[in-house]
């Protein structure tokens, strides 16, 4: 027994077959401030426009929780499964990152406050020409020292374009500027260069490309 043990230990010491231990301190907001269970799935489908890019596209509206009163390196897993066209976009939690095909990717790590929420900003920025459903599967990672130190909750999420008719409805997301913040959390002037994340009247979160 003692030397199975011994065996082990030596395993975990040279990186060998051990994966990070489970947390469940992070989790998923819904557009509505719901938590969602780990391993949920769900399906969103609400075409909008990017009233600054004037892009096309899904946004779930995600958030994620740090529910412990602990600041907390995270970073997100993503999978995504299949993307029929357009771009998929991700910004958690201070760095955005772009994907045209299917495959397995993770974002920069960075700091969650505790008992603070962190918008995911992801969504799938359409072709209109192509329809179809983006599946992409998330997971939170908690770091320290560079290193993977626990696993978080998992989430799929489905975007559904399967419409092109929908283009005519397009939501009207045409609202007033209420707050602007850099990828730092940090509220920033109007005139910021780089990548601004502003806070409409109508609670929406959009981002803004200043050259």
């Amino acid at each position: 027994m003692m030397k199975k043990v011994f065996t082990i230990v030596l395993a975990c010491l040279f990186g060998l077959h051990c994966s990070a231990a489970t947390d469940d301190t992070f989790v998923y907001l819904d557009a509505d401030g719901n938590e969602l269970a780990d391993g949920a799935e769900i399906t969103v489908s609400k075409v909008e426009e990017d009233v600054f890019f004037g892009d096309l596209l899904i946004n779930p509206n995600l958030k994620v929780k740090n529910s412990g009163s602990e600041d907390a390196d995270l970073r997100i897993d993503y999978q995504i499964k299949s993307i029929p066209g357009g771009k998929f976009q991700i910004c958690f939690p201070t760095s955005c990152l772009y994907n045209e095909a299917a495959g397995q990717f993770s974002t920069p790590s960075g700091t969650v406050k505790g008992g603070k929420s962190q918008a995911m900003l992801t969504e799938w920025i359409l072709d209109k020409e192509k329809t179809g459903t983006c599946t992409v599967v998330y997971q939170i990672i908690k770091m320290a020292d560079g290193n993977d130190v626990a696993k978080g909750r998992t989430l799929t999420v489905n975007f559904v374009y399967n419409d092109e008719a929908a283009i005519d409805n397009v939501e009207n997301t045409a609202a007033a500027e209420v707050v602007r913040y850099n990828l730092s959390g940090q509220m920033c002037g109007k005139n910021r260069k780089g990548l601004n994340i502003v806070r409409l009247s109508n609670g929406k979160v959009v981002k803004v490309l200043n050259k």
